[in-house]
């Protein structure tokens, strides 16, 4: 079983990667309209996570922008060498209708209502599309499974405060 869901993870993060690259010309130009890590506060996702939020990341990959947060776990000692005792969000956004990845590959998608246009979760994350955008949400709860209720539940959320800001 841990097996056939790293595959399915493999799959979709390349199917995902796949898309993301397919007709860009120039890497390096995204084609979005807002940065995540602007669009997003981390005071908006301070009241997410019930924790200090902090911006570890900002880049720019396959014509998209992505943010990467973390934020320490409720009840656990931070230690940044240890995965266990810290929470990551990364939101990932593009422009256009190729990149949503449910449509190239369904059979590994179980569809989520009322989020935005259209919604899915994957083995390891939860995209989204809104008109135009797309957007692929990944959180990592310390060393939680994929897909608990608990990571299921802050995906929903995460979706739907994205959703707001695009």
């Amino acid at each position: 079983m841990r097996a056939r869901v790293a595959l399915a993870a493999v799959l979709a993060v390349a199917t995902v990667t796949v898309l993301a690259g397919r007709g860009s010309r120039n890497e390096s130009q995204p084609d979005v309209t807002g940065h995540p890590c602007d669009r997003v506060t981390t005071a908006a996702l301070q009241s997410l996570v019930k924790a200090a939020v902090t911006v570890e990341r900002r880049s720019v990959a396959n014509r998209g922008e992505l943010c990467e947060w973390t934020y320490p776990l409720p009840g656990v000692a931070p230690r940044p060498t240890d995965p266990r005792t810290i929470g990551t969000i990364e939101i990932g956004v593009w422009r256009g209708r190729r990149y949503y990845a449910p449509d190239a590959v369904p059979e590994q998608f179980t569809a989520v209502p009322a989020v935005a246009d259209t919604a899915h979760y994957g083995p390891t994350f939860l995209t989204l599309r809104k008109g135009e955008i797309v957007m692929v949400i990944r959180s990592r709860i310390g060393f939680e499974p994929f897909r608990t209720d608990a990571e299921l539940d802050l995906w929903h959320r995460l979706a739907a405060l994205a959703a707001s800001r695009y």
